[in-house]
């Protein structure tokens, strides 16, 4: 099993949220919660080697945790 790296990003009541993480790729796994834990999923769309945005319908406070 290789080695895992997993980084969380925290929000606060946001519709647009942007992760930027510096890892120089586009392949990682996303897990969106909102601020009780709760899973749910949006629409995430890679800008850039190094960076990614969540699209909410609504303005929500919350994490994501990405693993490389």
């Amino acid at each position: 099993v290789a080695d895992v790296d997993i980084q969380r990003f925290e929000f606060t009541h946001s519709q647009h949220w942007v992760v930027v993480h510096n890892k120089n790729t586009t392949q990682f796994v996303e897990r969106l919660s909102d601020a009780d834990g709760n899973r749910f999923y949006a629409k995430v769309s890679v800008i850039d080697e190094n960076s990614f945005e969540v699209k909410l319908t609504s303005a929500t406070s919350g994490f994501v945790d990405v693993i490389f």
